[in-house]
């Protein structure tokens, strides 16, 4: 392989991983604590499960609702 080709190969495949690092991570997790849930465990549900799934229920949960005393 030519010197370009192997940069370019590795251009793509770092912009993947950084894709990928933001979709099954960051995404969650900001969700998460925008909407006042533990961003650990999502993220953790989510790499258990599927990300999307965890998004998914993330919207339909809500915000968290504060308890009362």
């Amino acid at each position: 392989m030519e010197i370009l080709q192997i940069l370019a190969v590795s251009a793509a495949v770092l912009l993947g991983l950084w894709f990928l690092f933001w979709f099954c991570i960051q995404v969650p997790a900001g969700m998460a604590k925008v909407r006042g849930r533990n961003a650990v465990g999502w993220v953790l549900f989510g790499l258990i499960t599927n990300p999307i799934v965890a998004m998914l229920l993330l919207w339909l949960l809500g915000k968290k609702q504060l308890e009362r005393a």
